[in-house]
């Protein structure tokens, strides 16, 4: 699923494309260094929205679901819960011209973290 997000956001746009390419690299490799530290059925959890970049849905918590089986997690719960947008933790609008955080008074905002994906896994073997 990850390399069908980047090469969909590569043809939009190179430079999204290359940047989401190395977060998913980046976020590999955190879970590769939780499942070195944790011993056998220790437990992680990771905390994430899926987005939007250029009318292309990011859907970060299918990806690193994938990632987390892929290094021998067992996935054993993933909860989902709404953001609401006064949230103080986490910035859920963007400008859709540039992509960066703003807020609701830039007339080009968009909402786009709604919701939050908490994915705990526990480490097999």
């Amino acid at each position: 699923m990850a390399q069908e997000i980047v090469d969909s956001l590569y043809d939009a746009n190179k430079r999204t494309g290359l940047e989401i390419a190395q977060y998913f690299r980046d976020m590999e490799k955190v879970i590769k260094e939780m499942r070195r530290v944790l011993t056998v059925g220790g437990r992680t959890c990771i905390v994430i929205g899926n987005t939007t970049r250029h009318d292309i849905k990011i859907k970060c918590a299918e990806v690193f679901t994938e990632m987390l089986k892929d290094n021998k997690f067992k996935v054993e719960q993933i909860w989902k819960r709404g953001v609401g947008l006064n949230s103080k933790y986490l910035p859920t609008i963007r400008d859709v011209n540039t992509g960066k955080f703003t807020s609701l008074d830039n007339k080009n905002s968009k909402q786009v973290y709604p919701e939050e994906y908490i994915l705990i896994g526990r480490k097999l073997r």
